[in-house]
């Protein structure tokens, strides 16, 4: 497998300390540059030349040239297609060396899924591919917060409004709806949040009765979660319920107070006191005894070291807003001695054109909701694409096509934004079929396809992928005609085909799903130029044939990128 990147750091290395290659922002600038800031003009000349004589750099490059302070490095076009068309994904994804945990989603059991949960998850998710890639493993791993101060709320909003009913709605859905009407019973009546605590303080007491409501509410929450989470094709390897361990977590800030670790306010809260680093005191455990988040989070932390020893590191992905807990928790460690690396992977947060969310007020955008508000879009888009056409489709075919459609352009919308920035997400321009959206990317595969469908090439295509896989590299020119792919549109796209691996690695290594989704809008982008001004379908067969394999080569990489991102893929729009 020939990496260009590296044997230009192999010869630059014996010249220069840190070599740092760019991808030049014009072709005339070549395929790579290195800068050399430190170097003088003649300094730099003479490392061209040296490098020149190297009989690797000779083969690869043919052209090297010097521009201000930059080397420049232009890729030889015909080894340029060897390597574009003879290696696969396969040859670029490296065997696991490292293992990391990580946390995403963590969605409390009072409500459905919001949007926000929907960006931990697909940016979790997407993460955890391209980082997998590099040579090291995801163990992926959810909390649930299905206990505590925010349930009983549910619980009690249930007690008062729900008269011993069943869902009559998605389950969660019904379960969430009592939440709401119990946040606007306390906005008319502050008093009934004692109740809640009294609620609260019965369920740790293992009140029967307490217990056996907190089960029905849970158990219909989780119905509802695991539905949501399906549709978004999220999978975990393990799943801590707080429930399970927060009595755990109330002992251990016990015998931390009493180690004197931990002192009491003047409410009689136990608290960490984390002013010196001026973050305030932190409540671990309530004057009632009753748990707090942080309270299971101390255990959390300790079960995932336990459960995964091997870790190099253990990630929790936190929205932004929780970036002032996240760092009094990681003093709180410092205090019980936790002596494993623990990090944070920060998200901004995810509003509307209308302004921001509101879980308390009911003013809140359901995961699902929007999703099937999007399923909608894209639904009235390809039927009135089929009325365009004359064409029709059996109802079960649409339902299918709109739905992943859907979660395209929410999955694409969401990665295609640096992860630390807030989003406003809108709906109308996410399931468009142009612009920097998902349904462009699966459109551009649609196009592919078509013009597979009229060369009557699909068995052919079938040939050019065993092909693909089996030829030889010395072979592989001749056979596939590659050697005919002279037109300047036709080397644009191989170029780019050639960064899909630095791309990957990226994207990985700076935590930016989005250099992935900035790298598909411009493979497409120049694709379509192509698609508009090049006949692929030829009388000259071999010419046909070369630009149905590079047609078969764009399409593969556009469908293994949307793998990786986690964004399902159709064949027609």
């Amino acid at each position: 497998m020939i990496d260009f990147k590296k044997e230009i750091e192999r010869v630059l290395k014996k010249h220069i300390k840190e070599v740092k290659i760019e991808i030049p922002p014009q072709d005339k600038f070549g395929d790579f540059a290195v800068p050399l800031f430190e170097k003088d003009v003649k300094e730099i000349q003479k490392i061209k030349s040296e490098i020149e004589k190297d009989k690797k750099i000779a083969e690869y490059f043919s052209k090297i040239s010097v521009v201000g302070k930059y080397i420049n490095f232009f890729v030889n076009e015909d080894v340029l297609k060897s390597k574009v068309f003879s290696e696969s994904i396969d040859d670029y994804k490296k065997p696991f060396k490292d293992e990391i945990v990580v946390e995403y989603g963590g969605p409390n059991l009072n409500k459905p899924l919001h949007i926000g949960h929907a960006l931990q998850y697909v940016v979790g998710n997407a993460l955890c591919n391209l980082i997998e890639f590099t040579g090291i493993k995801t163990r992926r791993v959810n909390l649930l917060n299905d206990r505590g101060i925010g349930i009983c709320e549910a619980m009690l909003g249930y007690k008062k409004f729900g008269k011993n009913s069943s869902p009559d709605i998605k389950s969660d859905h019904f379960v969430g709806n009592f939440y709401v009407l119990f946040n606007k019973e306390k906005a008319k009546n502050p008093k009934v949040e004692e109740e809640v605590h009294k609620l609260l303080k019965k369920y740790e007491k293992n009140d029967k009765e307490t217990i056996s409501l907190w089960k029905k509410l849970r158990t219909w929450s989780l119905t509802g979660l695991n539905e949501t989470e399906q549709r978004f094709g999220v999978k975990y390897e393990k799943i801590y319920y707080e429930s399970d361990f927060y009595e755990e977590g109330v002992k251990s800030v016990l015998d931390l107070y009493k180690k004197k670790l931990l002192k009491k306010d003047e409410n009689k809260n136990i608290i960490a006191d984390l002013e010196d680093k001026k973050l305030g005191m932190k409540v671990l455990l309530r004057e009632d005894g009753t748990a707090v988040y942080a309270t299971q989070d101390i255990i959390l932390a300790k079960l995932k070291r336990k459960d995964f020893p091997k870790a190099s590191k253990y990630i929790v992905m936190v929205s932004n807003e929780q970036k002032y807990y996240f760092t009094q928790l990681a003093e709180i460690y410092k205090i019980i001695g936790y002596n494993f690396p623990i990090e944070n992977w920060f998200t901004g947060y995810v509003t509307l054109p209308e302004g921001k969310m509101k879980s308390r007020e009911g003013r809140v955008v359901d995961a699902d909701d929007l999703l099937d508000h999007l399923k909608d879009l894209a639904k009235f888009k390809i039927k009135e694409n089929l009325e365009d056409e004359g064409k029709s489709l059996p109802e079960k075919e649409i339902n299918d096509r709109s739905e992943k459609i859907a979660i395209a352009a929410l999955k694409f919308y969401l990665l295609n934004t640096d992860m630390k920035k807030d989003i406003i997400f809108d709906p109308d321009k996410s399931v468009a079929f142009e612009g920097d959206t998902g349904p462009y990317i699966l459109y551009t595969i649609a196009r592919i396809n078509s013009i597979m469908r009229k060369a009557h090439l699909q068995k052919e295509e079938e040939k050019i992928k065993k092909k693909l896989r089996n030829l030889k590299k010395s072979e592989l020119a001749g056979v596939e005609n590659i050697d005919l792919l002279k037109e300047e549109s036709e080397l644009k796209i191989i170029k780019m085909l050639s960064h899909f691996e630095n791309k990957i690695n990226d994207s990985a290594e700076n935590y930016k799903p989005s250099i992935l989704t900035r790298y598909l809008l411009d493979l497409c982008a120049i694709f379509n130029e192509y698609y508009h001004s090049t006949k692929v379908i030829q009388d000259d067969k071999k010419l046909e044939a070369a630009r149905l394999a590079l047609l078969h080569k764009t399409k593969t990489t556009i469908m293994q990128a949307l793998d990786l991102l986690g964004i399902p893929v159709i064949e027609e729009m």
